[in-house]
């Protein structure tokens, strides 16, 4: 259990969530980095209440205020764009706050979670690796996103450092891995 105040990390995958007053009370501005999902989906209680504003830009700002350092990525935006869905947005935001320097494991360490969960490993692995692009050089729109990120793809299936997306490309591993 984490004490007040003393979280490194909140990796708010889900702003509703990481916007909570239980999880904002252990972020501190002179402590904790935030790594946001800018992607808001509304809650139960939300569509239940036929809420149209799930208020993100207020959520952002509270958890803002109590974060040193806040890095902001519409996982949702980028993992759709490139991998054709949404579903393996919160390992992209893994990946992204891993090169923040804000998880103390390593690389192999969360590659292996990911292969041992066995919950679609290659999309979980194309976007955990695509998470550390995105930190690298962060881009504003998807178009541009996988443009770019794509750019590092090649089709040739005979190199056995590639592994298979799942649209069948086949990512280069060596640009994947470098940190």
């Amino acid at each position: 259990r984490i004490a007040a105040a003393r979280a490194d990390l909140v990796l708010a995958c889900d702003l509703v969530t990481a916007s909570s007053r239980e999880a904002l009370e252990l972020a501190h501005p002179e402590r904790t980095l935030s790594v946001v999902n800018t992607h808001v989906a509304p809650t139960f209680e939300f569509v239940l209440r036929q809420q149209a504003d799930v208020q993100g830009w207020q959520r952002l700002r509270r958890l803002t205020r109590l974060s040193r350092t806040v890095e902001r990525v519409d996982a949702n935006a980028q993992t759709d764009a490139l991998l054709g869905n949404a579903a393996c947005a919160n390992v992209f935001m893994l990946r992204y706050a891993f090169q923040q320097g804000a998880i103390p494991l390593s690389i192999g360490a969360l590659e292996t979670a990911i292969r041992v969960n066995g919950a679609a490993v290659d999309a979980n692995l194309a976007a955990f690796h695509y998470g550390r692009l995105a930190a690298v050089e962060p881009m504003s729109g998807s178009t541009e996103i996988t443009r770019s990120f794509k750019a590092s793809v090649d089709i040739r299936p005979t190199d056995p450092n590639r592994q298979t997306l799942p649209d069948g490309f086949l990512l280069v591993r060596n640009i994947m891995n470098s940190s």
